[in-house]
């Protein structure tokens, strides 16, 4: 993935993580996300909502952030920033 992941991408990135989880049921799913330049915090709900997802299946998606982004989600849970992503 690359750019910006926000409520415009959302939907998008809900059914392509969707589509992974689905077809690799009970597996390790590696989502490379060093491109993408900004993240908002319905975003990173998502991901963790999918992530979620992925474990019932017995499965984990593991993100692969750059040190931007790592830092961003890190301040994210440090503060309890948590905003359910839009349905």
């Amino acid at each position: 993935m690359a750019g910006v992941l926000d409520t415009t991408t959302n939907v998008a990135l809900e059914r392509c993580l969707a589509d992974l989880v689905a077809q690799h049921r009970g597996r390790v799913i590696h989502v490379d996300l060093t491109a993408v330049t900004s993240v908002s915090l319905a975003s990173l709900a998502l991901l963790v909502a999918m992530d979620g997802r992925a474990h019932r299946d017995c499965g984990e998606l593991r993100l692969r952030l750059s040190p931007r982004l790592e830092r961003r989600c890190e301040r994210a849970v440090r503060v309890g920033a948590f905003v359910s992503p839009r349905r």
